[in-house]
């Protein structure tokens, strides 16, 4: 709506007046045609963000396109340390099954859980240790690459929560791993957090990401915009100025969207952002409280899931 009023403005404002001064209080935009062109380059660029493919490694968002500025050679690098806490958990259970450590019977339940998954974890050690990159930058190719990668590493290390879960939790775990629970307890609770809070965790980065583009929108709005609107176009001036302005008009649209508190139910696919934390500020400008949604949410994680399905977030929960 925003991009087809200012390029219409932009285009043809004879017209645009003509069509929008439906009252004797509608004026045309004051936006210069440089502002206009500058708002939907940030419009383009908010768009373009959401809609491209991306993972986050290493609290950084990683964008699938050639374009992102991160080596992805450092960025296999930064993805392999996912796995030193698993590399961990793999050292104490391949203890145990080893020849030196203590009388191991394939047959009992519990040691029944541990081959499986140190086979698994073996596995994508080998993976890992045999992923390359060779270009220098993050191509579809690469990006498949690290994005299949972190995949494996969350799966294994899910399993290891529940292997560890199981250990931790039984008679003869504890009597078989009684010279190093301090240390198994430890990992199984840094596992345990990490695949509880790296949903949110990346949520959290990628609404702070949209505030700053919504933010610079609004910036470049309110700089160039009559007197009347001194402040960027939040709720309060949209109540009085709401048609004054085709941007306003605009405006209204995206932040009613955006911050919805009551999505349209037969839509859920698409939440309002304000449920995940994102809110307008009295000086008009949007504000991101992280942790927000998992904090007040009835079901955190589903809202997460959706919310990031619109950001095209690719990597797989389990």
């Amino acid at each position: 709506t925003l991009q087809s009023q200012l390029e219409f403005n932009q285009l043809n404002p004879n017209l645009v007046s003509k069509i929008t001064k439906t009252s004797s209080q509608t004026k045309e935009s004051a936006l210069s045609s440089q502002s206009t062109e500058q708002t939907m380059t940030q419009l383009n660029d908010l768009v373009e963000f959401i809609s491209a493919k991306k993972i986050v490694i290493n609290d950084e968002i990683v964008i699938g396109n050639a374009s992102s500025k991160q080596e992805p050679l450092e960025l296999l690098s930064a993805l392999k340390q996912e796995a030193s806490d698993i590399t961990s958990l793999g050292d104490l259970l391949g203890y145990y099954v080893s020849d030196s450590g203590p009388q191991f019977n394939k047959n009992n339940k519990l040691n029944s859980q541990i081959l499986p998954w140190l086979q698994d974890y073996n596995n994508l050690i080998d993976i890992a240790n045999r992923t390359t990159i060779s270009e220098d930058t993050i191509s579809d190719k690469n990006f498949e690459i690290l994005s299949a990668l972190q995949d494996k590493i969350r799966f294994v290390k899910q399993d290891g929560v529940e292997l560890s879960d199981a250990i931790l939790n039984s008679k003869e775990g504890l009597m078989n791993f009684s010279d190093i629970l301090p240390e198994l307890s430890e990992l199984n609770e840094r596992l345990t957090n990490t695949q509880e809070n790296f949903l949110f965790n990346d949520l959290d980065l990628m609404m702070s990401e949209t505030a700053n583009n919504l933010n610079k929108i609004l910036t470049t709005l309110s700089d160039k915009n009559i007197d009347e609107l001194a402040q960027p176009i939040n709720q309060k001036t949209l109540i009085y100025f709401s048609d004054l302005v085709p941007e306003n008009r605009a405006m209204k649209e995206i932040m009613r969207y955006i911050l919805s508190e009551k999505p349209n139910s037969n839509n859920t696919k698409y939440k309002g952002l304000s449920e995940a934390g994102l809110t307008s500020n009295n000086s008009g400008f949007f504000d991101y409280q992280p942790g927000y949604l998992k904090l007040n949410a009835d079901s955190p994680e589903k809202q997460a899931l959706q919310i990031l399905d619109n950001f095209n977030y690719m990597a797989k929960t389990y």
